[in-house]
Order: structure tokens, then sequence, then C-alpha cells
């Protein structure tokens, strides 16, 4: 085949291994929105991931196994195929078990893109060239990864998460078409000898067990997915919930962060690893090793630090480190596995790595969270003061509103029927005495005053929000609110109010109800922005719990860097055998 073919290949492969990342994160990119519309707990949401993981695992074997007899292209694109239909599927999904079973048939379908490519684009290239066209090809991650994050920002912002899946799904379908037309390379291309021998019964892949240096990559690559899984899946949340963005703008940062440094972090290991092992045995797993660990420091640190911009450059320095380690990786399990030997090598790494990485990592990190959350986050509170514009009574008394707190222990509370995600479990406030509105029970209330104070039972919170309802129209209630301020207090007497952390006004635009399932209210203003419901002030410890959680789980990348030196000894002797098996399969065909 010529090298532009062998570019339009890559090309196509590297298409499909974007749409592999775009589906895979697109529900991590839409948390919130799909958590509240099926009414998921942490627990419940982290287990979406685990599903997708269970399915990934169990086709892995089945694909590793045809893929080293039968054509490959074929296969991928029956694989692209299943994991794009099943993208659409979460679309229309209107049940948790739905869903559930849409993330399971995704992980069958997506396992083919991580097991087949590599093969194929090690077999079109030569292996001088390996480390530099496998990192484009990982470049699915980074970039698919991206898209995902500003899709699902987008059509939450504009648009439905159910559109969302509905239209990442759809240009999978035609590109199983122009996979299943790409030419078959011959197996063994790519290190200049084509490998003719057949494989035969499970000798050969009880082998792959006694290849050390891909036994140890394996477990290198197990160790960073504790960690890297996380963060992926409940970072947005962290961002929205700890720094104070929206929707839209977390999905944003963490779009930005993965595109710049992905997409350097991947080139540069692909060019600095095919330098390097003209000089060095094992210099993939060598650069693996030394990535994992520049990039511990950078990681744990950017969760101790307040101002934003250096959160994000600590964090996305991290992230460098952390994608160049992937193609890296990728291709010293390559470079020591026989060519008829590499799509189960393939499949045996994500088999392991995801048994022991992340099948039940999310659902874990998603306990321990929501437990350090309950127990860090939130500070006691027993007094709340809102203060108005002076000019904010000219039209009449403030009218029905009310006042709820974000409640962190709502399993005593709330009906697990009704119960939500830590983050998304709100109450009304304990008041102990204020003037109902005469028109409307309690927990609605009216005040002719301009500052409001509010002595409550104490409550241990992170957030405090005002909400208005304007039933009835402007001659009925004409006096919109205009939040000047926002104070929440402490127990102790002769203390100030709990510091800000940030504030919030939550939009209404488009909404046919106030938040919490009031139905029949219309949008109001707070603080002169059009389009709002509610304001909400933020203080505390917002996000302290998932920090803790994400600072211990990063330990692992300690254990991935040591495992990827042990690999590095071994490479030089693995991949020499390589080299001889192939020569001999030469000269008995001879």
């Amino acid at each position: 085949m010529t090298r532009k073919y062998a570019l339009y290949a890559l090309a196509i492969i590297f298409f499909g291994n974007f749409l592999n990342y775009l589906d895979r994160m697109l529900v991590s990119a839409l948390e919130k929105p799909v958590s509240q519309a099926l009414q998921l707990t942490g627990v419940e949401f982290g287990l979406l991931w685990t599903l997708f993981t269970f399915g990934y695992i169990l086709s892995a074997p089945f694909v590793g196994f045809f893929t080293d007899r039968y054509r490959r292209t074929l296969i991928l694109a029956i694989c692209i195929l299943i994991l794009s239909g099943a993208t659409i599927m979460c679309g229309l999904a209107q049940t948790k078990m739905v869903l559930y079973l849409s993330r399971f048939l995704i992980g069958l379908g997506e396992a083919g893109c991580l097991i087949i490519g590599p093969t194929l684009i090690s077999d079109f290239f030569l292996r001088e060239y390996r480390g530099r066209v496998l990192s484009i090809f990982y470049l699915g991650l980074p970039l698919g990864g991206t898209a995902a994050y500003i899709l699902g920002g987008l059509f939450e912002k504009f648009s439905s998460w159910r559109e969302a899946f509905i239209y990442a799904g759809i240009p999978g379908i035609l590109l199983a078409v122009f996979v299943g037309l790409l030419k078959e390379p011959k197996r063994g291309k790519g290190e200049g000898e084509e490998a003719t021998q057949k494989i035969h019964g499970l000798k050969p892949y009880i082998d792959l067990l006694r290849t050390k240096t891909l036994m140890y990559i394996i477990f290198a690559e197990a160790f960073a997915v504790i960690v890297i899984v996380p963060i992926l899946h409940f970072g947005k949340g962290f961002f929205e919930e700890s720094r104070g963005l929206d929707p839209l703008q977390a999905s944003l940062v963490l779009g930005v962060i993965a595109l710049v440094a992905g997409v350097f972090g991947n080139l540069l290991s692909g060019v600095l690893g095919d330098l390097l092992s003209r000089k060095m045995s094992g210099a993939y797993a060598f650069i693996a090793g030394i990535c994992y660990l520049l990039g511990i420091p950078f990681l744990i640190g950017s969760f101790f630090v307040s101002a934003d911009w250096l959160f994000f450059m600590m964090l996305g320095i991290g992230c460098f480190f952390y994608f160049m380690c992937m193609p890296a990786v990728n291709t010293q399990i390559a470079n020591v596995t026989h060519p008829n030997q590499r799509a189960m090598a393939f499949a045996l790494a994500i088999f392991v790595l995801h048994l022991l990485g992340d099948m039940i990592t999310p659902p874990v990190f998603g306990i321990v969270s929501d437990s350090l959350t309950r127990k860090y986050d939130p500070v006691e509170v027993q007094k709340v003061r809102i203060i108005l514009p002076e000019d904010s009574l000219g039209k009449g008394e403030l009218k029905r509103f009310q006042l709820q707190y974000k409640n962190y222990e709502g399993d005593k509370d709330i009906p697990s029927s009704e119960k939500g995600p830590v983050r998304e479990q709100w109450q009304n406030l304990p008041l102990r005495t204020y003037r109902s509105d005469p028109q409307k029970p309690p927990p609605w209330y009216s005040s002719n005053d301009r500052i409001l104070d509010f002595d409550i039972e104490p409550i241990q919170t992170t957030r405090i929000r005002f909400l208005q309802d304007k039933g009835g129209g402007p001659e009925s209630h004409p006096n919109q609110a205009r939040i000047e301020e926002m104070e929440a207090y402490p127990t102790r007497t002769g203390t100030g109010p709990w510091p800000t952390v940030w504030t919030r006004t939550s939009s209404g635009g488009g909404e046919t109800h106030l938040a919490d399932g009031y139905p029949g209210g219309e949008e109001w203003t707070s603080n002169e922005k059009e389009e709002e419901h509610s304001a909400q002030i933020v203080f505390g410890s917002p996000g302290n719990g998932r920090r803790l959680t994400f600072i211990f789980f990063s330990i692992f990348m300690l254990l991935s860097s040591v495992v990827c030196f042990l690999a590095k000894k071994h490479a030089e002797k693995d991949t020499e055998r390589v080299l001889k098996s192939l020569t001999q399969n030469k000269k008995k065909t001879e």
C-alpha cells in the first residue's frame, strides 16, 4: 500500500477513536442534567461508568480473539456501529435502566477501537514511525474529550442533553461504512516482515502472560486509570461546586485543558519516543515512568491553590504529563508483542486495566466523595440576612418568596424515590419565626422590610438561595426582587457572616417552573439581570470532600511510575524475541 493510502487509513481510524472518546465522555459532561432528569445519586451516576467498563472488558477478549484471526477492518466497523447506536439510545432513555443498558452497549462497541485501531496502524506504518503515528491516533482522547465537554455544555445551555447524545451518535453510522471499506494491511509489515504463521489454540495467549514488559505496562495503566477516570467523570461537577463555574464554563475549562495538554502531550510523546528509542531500549516505558512521576506534584498542588488561573495552569501541566503517557505505553505494548498476538495483547491490557483500574473506581470514588463532602464541606448556620436595594420597596411589599438551603443529610428526610445527588438536595430553611404570606401558606413569605433577618434552627450547609414566585402576573405581584446582598451567620454570637466563596443567579429563561418543582412561576430579575429566578450564596468549603478524594486517589500515579521503570528493564529482551520470531517464520516460509 502507498504512503498516501496509509495516511488516509490513519485519518479514518483516528476519527473512529475521536468518536469513541466523544461518545464515552459525553455523559460525564452532562452529569447534572442527566442526574436531575433521571434522579441519579452520586453512586448511581458513578455506576454509569462502571457499566460502560463492564461492557468494555466483557467484549475485549472476544474482539481480540477474532481480530487476530479475521478481517480487522470489518470487525472495527461493526464495533463503531454498535457504540454509535448505543449513544443515540442514551438520548432516548426515559429510565435509569435504559440508560444503564446504553452505557453497557457503548462499552461493548468501544473495545474495538482501542484493540483493533493500534494493530492496524502498526501494520500500515514502519516500526521506526510507530510512536508518532500512534500519538496521532491517541489524539482521539483529548480531541474527543474536548468535543464532548464543549458539545455537552452547549446543548445543556441552548437545547437539551438528549439531543447532545443523538447528534453525537449519528456521525458514527456513516463512519462505519468507510472503515468497513478500508483495505486490510498485512500483519507484520510494520516490522518489515510479514507474519505468515497463523494463531492456533490458546498457548500463544498464555505466552503473553510471560511477557514481563507487557504485564508491567498493563498494571501501570491500571493504576493510572484509578486516578484519571474520576477526574474525567466527576471533574466538571467539582469545578461547578468549588469554583463557582456555570455548566458551560466548566465544560469549556475542561475542554480547553484537555485540548491543549492532550495535543502537545501526545505529539511530543510520539516524537520524543521515536528519537529516544534509537539510543535506548524501553524508551517508551521510560518516558511514561518519568511523566507519571512529574505529573503528581502538579495534580495535587492544583487542589490547594485558591487563584483560579493558578489552579487551571497547574492542572493543565499535570494533564500534559499524563497525556504523554498514553501513546508511550501503548507503543511499548506494540513493540514487545508478535503481530499475530497484538490484538489480544491490547485486549488483555484493556481487560486488566479496566477491571482493576476503573470497574469499581467511579462508584467507590462516589461513595468516598459523598462521605467526605458531608463531613468537610458544610458549616453551621443559625441566621440568614438578605439586604435589598434602597428603592426595592417602591412598588409595594416583597411578596411570595422563600429561602432554601443545600441539605447534606437529605437521606434522613427525603424519600429515596425523590433523592438526588448530594449536591442537588435542597430543602426549605427551618425558620423559627417569620410572617408568612396571607395568600400563600408557608414556606412562602412576604415582607415590607429592606433588611430581612431570619433566625433559623441550626443547620449544616454551604449554600443558601432565595426564590420568588411571580404566579398571578404583575398586577397581583408588582414587586420583583433585586438582591443586593445575602449573608449566612454561624451559631456563635457576636461573629460576622461566613465569607462568601461565590454567588450565582440561576437562569430561568425558557423554563416553565421555578426551582425544584413549583409550577406556574415566571422568570424574575435579580441584580438587574434578565431571566433569573433565584439568587444564591456559597460559603464554607464547597467541593472540599471531592478535593480530598482526588488527592487520596492520586497516590496511585506513583505506583504507575514505579511499574513503568520495571517494564523498561525487560523491554529489550522482549522486543528482540518478537523480531527473532518474525525472522524465523520468514525462513520457514522460504
